[in-house]
């Protein structure tokens, strides 16, 4: 084939005469206008290797997308405007560094300069993760993804090679600066060239994109890296929520109910629990919730006991009257059913906040609309009246009271609560607990200080210092006369504040 010298002449003619031809929003236009990647890639494959660092290959690109602009004509792209220039912006103070261009030169590397900068796919992607069952399949459909784009683009190993690390490199930019958006274009070349990159490139494009909640990457992320790499809660826990953002609770607990015990945390539980609350799906929930309840992983806070309190009560299930059905469940609706849970969130929480109070106080005004007392907005703030005179039965009450300190009792509802103290077992394992954590980080203390001044363990104070002055600190406190102590001032912390620096005679 001979060297064609005038491109930016040659293109616009044969563009301006297709579009001449063409009516402006007929079919075939529209066809020419999806092609146009295709024309960009035609011209690299149909230029000799020689020719392919030439200065005419953008200008002629830049002349054809403008005669499409003038005649009203959307070229396709990748990405909206606002994004890719932010992509394009990080990219290139990325591709100038020494660690992506290494011995490579910028002419050398123009042809995948140019890819990287071109805001259009250049290639049909055919790769879809989530369809993808197992790892041969994904390592054939990547491989297959990635000759289609070497056939397409003509492209060298090192260049090839230059394309990967340059998206590498961007994802450890990003990370240091959480920006999403760059990843976001950054990943859908990855996946265009069929690049399959090392563990850590990915775990950082995942850390990257999950910072965006709205968008479903980074699910897609982890379904890609559980395909190559050993899955890992993380992950997983990411596809859980993907599955529940499309509403497939069922294909979100099969896979929550295929991970080890290790990995079932609240965080994993949690979408699942909220979808079937949201949904008024209060068998599934309860079901879950116990299923929560027995897994070794998950530590319940205040929030989850206001998800699932406050969508039971906002449906009736607390109501003595309720006619409700809890298949699977071993407690009927009703005020027991309440009792149980509240007794079960009293085990797990010491308090709960005003939010939480809030919300549970709208529900269970919605639950008991004939018998609620107080109608409206309850005021949470410290000036709350007192009101200590008995509530008639069934009635859900939300106030503030006096407890009797001798007794225990609630003056409204009659209820006893309970004396929350450690037993003498528990205090002696607490007691341990803390000798321990002091002897091992006294120990990483002391390996810290002796690489910053090059001494020897044995130079440093001796490994059972901070024990020894932990135990006499406890011995003292056993032995001292007079009242128990009701308050502990952090003497350090108080001399740090407003100065940024301890002041030792503050701490004496």
């Amino acid at each position: 084939m001979k060297s064609i010298t005038n491109y930016p002449k040659i293109c616009k003619l044969l563009i301006l005469g297709i579009v001449s031809s063409l009516p402006v929003k007929g079919s075939r236009l529209t066809a020419f206008v999806s092609s146009v990647p295709k024309i960009r890639t035609g011209f690299l494959n149909g230029v000799p290797a020689t020719d392919k660092r030439n200065k005419w290959f953008l200008p002629m690109m830049v002349i054809a997308e403008d005669v499409l602009r003038q005649n009203d004509v959307a070229i396709g792209q990748l990405m909206d405007d606002d994004l890719w220039k932010e992509y394009d912006e990080t990219f290139r103070e990325v591709v100038q560094t020494g660690r992506v261009m290494k011995k490579d030169t910028k002419e050398d590397m123009a042809g995948a300069i140019e890819y990287l900068a071109t805001n259009a796919p250049i290639v049909t992607t055919d790769v879809s993760l989530f369809d993808l069952d197992t790892a041969s399949d994904h390592r054939d459909a990547f491989k297959a993804q990635r000759q289609n784009f070497l056939d397409q683009t003509n492209f060298t190993s090192a260049q090839y090679d230059f394309i990967g690390r340059t998206l590498t490199y961007l994802g450890d930019f990003c990370a240091k600066r959480r920006l999403v958006g760059p990843l976001k274009v950054a990943w859908h070349k990855l996946k265009e060239t069929g690049t399959v990159p090392r563990e850590n490139c990915i775990s950082t494009y995942l850390y990257v994109l999950s910072l965006d909640e709205t968008s479903d990457l980074s699910a897609e992320v982890a379904a890609f890296h559980d395909l190559v790499y050993e899955p890992n809660e993380k992950t997983l826990s990411l596809r859980v929520k993907s599955l529940v953002g499309k509403g497939d609770a069922t294909g979100a607990l099969e896979m929550l109910n295929s991970l080890t015990e290790e990995w079932k945390k609240l965080r994993t539980y949690l979408p699942i629990l909220s979808l079937f609350c949201a949904r008024g799906e209060m068998a599934s929930a309860l079901r879950l919730y116990e299923q929560m309840r027995n897994s070794p992983g998950v530590h319940f806070d205040p929030d989850t006991y206001t998800i699932i309190l406050g969508a039971l009560a906002e449906q009736g299930y607390f109501r003595h009257d309720s006619s409700s059905i809890i298949e699977g469940y071993p407690l009927s609706p009703g005020p027991k059913l309440f009792d149980h849970l509240v007794t079960e969130m009293a085990d797990d929480l010491l308090e709960i906040n005003s939010a939480s109070v809030e919300v549970l106080q709208k529900a269970f005004a919605k639950g008991f609309p004939e018998n609620f007392e107080g109608e409206g907005e309850v005021d949470l703030s410290d000036e709350m009246p007192l009101s200590n005179h008995p509530a008639d039965a069934n009635k859900f009450v939300l106030g503030r009271v006096l407890v009797n300190e001798t007794t225990g009792i609630c003056p409204r509802t009659g209820a006893k609560l309970r004396l929350l103290k450690l037993e003498k077992d528990q205090r002696v394992r607490v007691h341990d607990t803390l000798l321990d954590m002091a002897a091992i980080q006294y120990e990483e203390f002391r390996a810290k200080l002796a690489a910053r001044y090059k001494k020897k363990m044995q130079q440093i104070e001796d490994s059972d210092f901070a024990v020894r002055e932990l135990a006499r600190f406890s011995k003292w406190l056993d032995d001292r006369e007079g009242k128990p102590f009701t308050a502990i001032v952090d003497g350090p912390n108080v001399a740090y504040f407003g100065s940024g620096n301890v002041n030792y005679r503050q701490v004496e």
